[in-house]
């Protein structure tokens, strides 16, 4: 198995302060953390890049991330979700977006409650 915060915190070495970066690797090990360990915070981060790094984004990759990691109480995962809904589905899960603000924002997410005074209501 191997030592999760080790794992994820190669990934975010490999994705952030190699040069240059490199994705692939921080992918894996985001991947054996969180496959692994369940490592949450390596699940948002695969999240994060999968939606904003990687080339072409892998959207429903980092939803099923960011999806494991909210599943379990990750705020931050909640919160990106419902933004990757809102901004970059197509087309846009606003139903979707708003259930996972709502579930940052009750615990205190203030982008997250933000957010929601940002985006129309829906039935």
């Amino acid at each position: 198995m191997g030592d999760t915060d080790a794992m994820a915190n190669l990934g975010l070495l490999l994705s952030t302060q190699w040069d240059p970066p490199d994705l692939a690797g921080a992918r894996h090990w985001y991947e054996r953390a969180a496959d692994d360990g369940g490592h949450t915070g390596a699940m948002t981060n695969l999240g994060n890049l999968l939606a904003d790094r990687w080339d072409p984004p892998d959207l429903p990759g980092a939803r099923h991330w960011y999806e494991r990691a909210a599943a379990v109480g990750d705020t931050d995962a909640m919160a990106n979700l419902g933004l990757l809904l809102s901004t970059q589905w197509d087309p846009p899960d606003l139903a979707g977006a708003r259930h996972w603000y709502e579930r940052a924002a009750a615990v205190g997410d203030t982008d997250a409650t933000a957010n929601l005074g940002d985006r129309p209501r829906t039935t």
